[in-house]
């Protein structure tokens, strides 16, 4: 195995630990919604056994953020989307948190979205069926390709248990992703040359 192919598998495997050994694991899935634009979904998963998500307080902000507002009514929870749909256009494309806001509790009415930024904190009242070992919470969409990324800064509390974690990230734009990727590959066929050169 190469020098470089080496190292590679190495901060893989790095980067692999240490997300293991999270109390919470963040990630996002991303897909295409038509109209030039890209959904992120993201979800909260407890790496720790017994602990279930129990609630947010997340800030996300994007130089371009798609939001849906039919009649003016706000999307920032699912509420309105009879509205999206009425008015002829796609749910998909809004950016909204996944939730009724019937289904949580806002301590302090912290909710609000603009062109830039989705905003809220809330937790599951007990009863509710939704804290989860994981938990799909919130979609962002944006302009695909426009060199657009999407900030995350907030945190993920526990159910009953007190505990509260912070997060925060960055979504690199899929055209940074593509030309990392094409240099990784680069990197490696040049590896693989070098390396044949020894024989």
């Amino acid at each position: 195995m190469s020098r470089i192919t080496t190292m590679l598998v190495a901060v893989a495997f790095v980067v692999m630990a240490s997300a293991a050994s999270a109390a919470i694991n963040f990630s996002y899935v991303s897909d295409n919604v038509g109209a030039g634009l890209t959904r992120y979904t993201f979800t909260a998963n407890s790496t720790v056994p017994g602990h279930l998500v129990g609630g947010f307080d997340m800030t996300f902000t994007a130089d371009s953020m798609n939001q849906l507002n039919p009649s003016g009514l706000p999307t920032i929870f699912q509420d309105n989307n009879a509205s999206i749909i009425s008015a002829g256009l796609d749910v998909n494309r809004d950016s909204q948190f996944l939730f009724l806001s019937s289904e949580v509790t806002a301590p302090g009415g912290v909710a609000f979205e603009n062109g830039t930024q989705l905003r809220a904190a809330f937790v599951f009242p007990a009863g509710s069926p939704l804290p989860a070992q994981s938990i799909n919470f919130a979609q962002i969409v944006v302009p695909t390709g426009t060199g657009n990324s999407i900030q995350w800064n907030g945190g993920v509390s526990i159910a009953g248990a007190g505990l509260f974690y912070n997060v925060s990230g960055q979504v690199p734009e899929p055209a940074t992703l593509a030309l990392l990727s094409i240099g990784m590959a680069g990197l490696l066929r040049r590896d693989s040359r070098l390396g044949a050169g020894d024989h």
